[in-house]
């Protein structure tokens, strides 16, 4: 064309289809080759999509079905790489009128019998002991946590075996493990000698009536009136019963239940096993057969099984209570499997030298909830992210624990939630929509409330999710998603519009109802509400920390600052979150961080231009300052505050700088300085009439005499705070004050008295349910009482105030009170348990130095690694 030479139109046509056709073929090549590369590698959710993307170029090409069956399978997917070969079955016979080849006839049949050759193992199956109690039949993968449901069935086998025939009901959730239980159940009955047949119902099947039956009734020998094979006339309809059914149900029913008594006598003495999966999904000719034959078959050598799922149970529920009723049938419901029965499954899969076993199981558990589909789903996709090492014999070898610290959905997972919703009512899906944005646990009452309707029509609503199990009620009345990942995949497929607008929703609801802060900051941030959310997570923070929920508390402040970033003109409202947080650091001792926040401030407020506060951020610095060993830097800073503070008249704040210079000054020693200072600072607030200053004025001039040695002063001052405090009610403060007096007492020699103050402080901690406060006012006694010559009374408080520790996630506190534990049973005699104390004491002190870099935590593991040294010394060296 560019030379001009123009085509004729018959051989550029020509041409074009060949190119076309070329195209076509190398894509078709690429995309198998492709396929097969990715299940090589075990990545068969990827080589189901390559392969699904090759049959849209070519739907009749049977090699890309055998694939695409094997794919599902190889996946765990047994019934989809069925439903793939009934489809491509039905295309054919209807577009093409021809059958499926003997080779993939023969793959589907190896399917059904989970023995497909590379993929499956050899299978065989134990002769049970007797008495017959928990047998097992070795699977494709590895079963557990069902012993008493598998002992159930084999007992009932037992029973039909004998001529009392009967059946059995499996329901639970999507995903529990229904089949998986039946089909390694009737390898065993296999094992028995027991006939086994089986059919599935399949959702959305667009099959014939009564095919699940007909499928499991195909090998038997055909008796008059149902005839279950094909026929081979073309003019012939498909199966001879299906226009019989029409003129005689009855009869066709009685045909077919004797056939299967006639396949259970001719069997010897094993009986025969009727398997129907999936009944959530048969059609109506199909339950009527299952109902037909299970009030029939009490004295006959058969037992039915069949499945369902919970959660699509209310669509059979009349079918479901017409056979309770007769008594036809006994239900066996599957529960969740534990984080040992995981562990179970995952212990054969694992390299005996890996040693994160326990780790992957809790992991699993965690996020399955114990749902075996959902497990193994998690543990594919963990496989698949190369979180979880595979060696070359193909067992578990490595985890990366950080994987551990993810939340995600895998697509498997989240593809057998949706369907568990596709039943539902448009209103109520938009219901639960609004429960997930609530929370995994919800009231009908705000629910309604939020979606304007009253209780009762929302409980109508929800009903069917209720009684499908989608949805839980608590004895208290409550409601809660019976798995978090239904929430979450619910939660997940809302519109980022529609959520923020749910959200605004449910905040608005709880703001008019009183709501608590940290509930209404949640949704006001995901309503992307700046300012209320801000409003609240300061208020939250601020909750927390009158409880002494240290750790909430200084989180909620760290997002309230994030949150302020993103308001215009915040400057100010930061630098009133900065100094709470600041605050609240100093009680928790997190010296970088405080030392962060108060440098920040003193940005905040040098921009903002504000003397005075730039006066209380020099204040908040002596004490950082001083806590980093700076005390020249921490007496100019109280030096500068204190101009500013007399500049501008501020006498309450000049008190609070002479405070800290005190602080300062006691640190260096300069007693005399010290006590000045203190004391200007009590003339001060005594002039303002502020009370609660001048009772931490008396406890800071108690603790300099103390530091001089004039105990009897320092007892007097502190007698002195401590009756203030009981004015004003603050029994926290007098509790700080009493433990100060027990320390004075101890020092000067009277651990008797010393005591006796330390548990009036522990009393006061205890009412106040202040645990970090218990844990050192436990210590402090079991101290004493060593002193005093008690070390049972002595251990009884250091293992308090260990266990106060472990709960509060605190290493040091629990470490020190090991410690202690350790000396009284190396004084009781117990050397073993007073080393294993000890041991345990160096490893918490060692992480408590790896979080804090304090001094002290690593003078104290070297204090225990002293006593642990000493006592095997003595172990050594004691006579034998």
């Amino acid at each position: 064309l560019a030379r001009g030479e123009f085509l004729s139109e018959e051989p550029y046509e020509e041409w074009a289809v060949e190119a076309r056709e070329e195209w076509r073929e190398r894509c078709l090549a690429a995309l198998s080759n492709l396929g097969e590369c990715l299940a090589l590698r075990g990545s068969y959710t990827e080589a189901i999509e390559s392969c699904e993307r090759a049959l849209e170029l070519d739907r009749y090409r049977e090699d890309l079905h055998r694939r695409l069956m094997l794919y599902h399978y190889c996946a765990g997917e047994q019934a989809l790489s069925l439903r793939i070969f009934r489809s491509y079955a039905r295309m054919l016979e209807s577009e093409l009128g021809v059958a499926p080849s003997p080779e993939l006839v023969a793959l589907k049949e190896r399917v059904e019998a989970r023995d497909v050759p590379g993929v499956d193992a050899l299978r065989r199956y134990p002769r049970p002991r007797r008495p017959l109690r928990f047998p097992y039949s070795l699977g494709r993968t590895h079963f557990a946590g069902r012993d008493a449901e598998y002992a159930l069935l084999a007992e009932r086998l037992r029973e039909a075996s004998e001529g009392a025939g009967g059946t059995v009901a499996v329901e639970g959730e999507a995903g529990i493990g229904k089949t998986r239980l039946v089909e390694e159940f009737l390898g065993y009955a296999r094992s028995r000698g027991a006939r086994v047949l089986s059919g599935r119902c399949y959702e959305r099947d667009l099959g014939t009536p009564l095919e699940p039956v007909v499928e499991a009734l195909g090998p038997l020998p055909a008796t008059d009136g149902a005839d279950t094979r094909g026929s081979g006339s073309e003019g012939d309809s498909r199966y001879l019963w299906k226009a019989r059914l029409h003129e005689d149900v009855a009869r066709v029913y009685g045909a077919f239940t004797r056939q299967l008594a006639d396949a259970s006598c001719d069997n010897g003495r094993g009986g025969l096993v009727l398997f129907i999966d999936d009944v959530q999904w048969a059609d109506p000719a199909t339950l009527d057969f299952i109902s037909y034959l299970a009030k029939r078959i009490s004295g006959e050598r058969i037992l039915l099984v069949f499945t369902y799922r919970r959660e699509q149970a209310p669509g059979l529920s009349g079918w479901l209570e017409g056979l309770a009723e007769r008594r036809a049938v006994s239900t066996l419901s599957l529960s969740r499997l534990s984080r040992e029965d995981l562990a179970q499954i995952l212990g054969p899969m694992s390299a005996r030298a890996f040693d994160g076993l326990s780790s992957l199981a809790s992991f699993l558990h965690r996020e399955s909830e114990g749902n075996p589909f959902y497990a193994v789903e998690y543990l594919r996709w963990l496989i698949e992210a190369g979180a979880v090492e595979i060696d070359t014999r193909r067992r578990i070898a490595g985890l990366k624990s950080e994987a551990l610290r993810q939340s995600v959905l895998p697509s498997g997972v989240r593809t057998l939630i949706r369907t568990r919703y596709s039943g539902l009512s448009e209103r109520a899906r938009e219901l639960l929509e609004l429960a997930a944005v609530v929370g995994r646990n919800f009231d009908l009452g705000l629910l309604g409330r939020a979606a304007t309707s009253d209780e009762s029509d929302v409980s109508g609503v929800i009903e069917p999710a209720i009684s499908s199990g989608l949805i839980s009620e608590t004895a208290d009345g409550e409601y809660y998603f019976s798995h978090d990942k239904l929430r979450q995949a619910l939660y997940d497929d809302i519109g980022s519009r529609r959520r923020r607008e749910l959200h605004l929703r449910v905040a608005g609801t709880l703001q008019r109802n009183g709501g608590e802060p940290t509930e209404l900051a949640h949704h006001y941030l995901r309503a992307q509400e700046w300012r209320p959310a801000l409003e609240n997570l300061a208020a939250s923070a601020r909750k927390a920390e009158e409880a002494h929920a240290w750790d909430a508390a200084s989180e909620n402040y760290a997002r309230a600052l994030e949150v302020a970033g993103r308001l215009p003109d915040s400057e100010e409202k930061r630098f009133e979150l900065l100094a709470a947080r600041e605050r609240l650091l100093e009680h928790m001792d997190r010296r970088e961080e405080r030392a962060a926040a108060v440098r920040e401030m003193f940005e905040l407020a040098c921009r903002l231009g504000d003397r005075a506060r730039i006066a209380d951020v020099q204040v908040r610095r002596i004490g950082v300052l001083m806590a980093l060993s700076d005390p020249e830097g921490a007496a100019e800073a109280g030096r500068e505050a204190l101009a500013i503070y007399r500049e501008s008249g501020d006498r309450a704040g000049e008190a609070r700088a002479h405070r800290e210079l005190g602080y300062v000054r006691w640190i260096h020693q300069d007693y005399a300085g010290a006590l000045e200072a203190n004391l200007q600072a009590l003339c001060i607030h005594r002039d303002l009439g502020y009370r609660q200053a001048e009772a931490g004025d008396t406890s800071n001039i108690a603790q300099v005499y103390r530091s001089m040695g004039d105990y009897d002063s320092a007892l007097r001052w502190a007698e002195e705070g401590v009756r203030i405090d009981r004015e004003l009610g603050d029994r926290l403060a007098e509790s700080f004050k009493i433990n100060a007096m027990g320390t004075i007492h101890r020092e000067r020699g009277d651990p008797k008295t010393a005591l006796s103050f330390h548990l009036k402080s522990l009393s006061i901690c205890g009412e106040l349910g202040i645990k970090n406060l218990r844990a050192t006012q436990h210590i402090n006694c079991g101290r004493l009482c060593l002193t005093l010559g008690d070390p049972e009374a002595a251990l009884g408080h250091f293992r308090s105030a260990a266990r106060l520790g472990r709960e509060m996630g605190y290493p040091r506190d629990e470490g020190y009170a090991l410690m202690g534990v350790g000396v009284c049973l190396e004084r009781d005699g117990e050397p073993s348990g007073a080393a294993e104390a000890y041991r345990q004491a160096i490893q918490l002190l060692q992480t408590a130095h790896e979080d804090s870099g304090l001094p002290e935590d690593l003078l104290g593991e070297a204090e225990a690694m002293t006593l642990l040294a000493a006592l095997l010394d003595h172990s050594l060296h004691r006579p034998m």
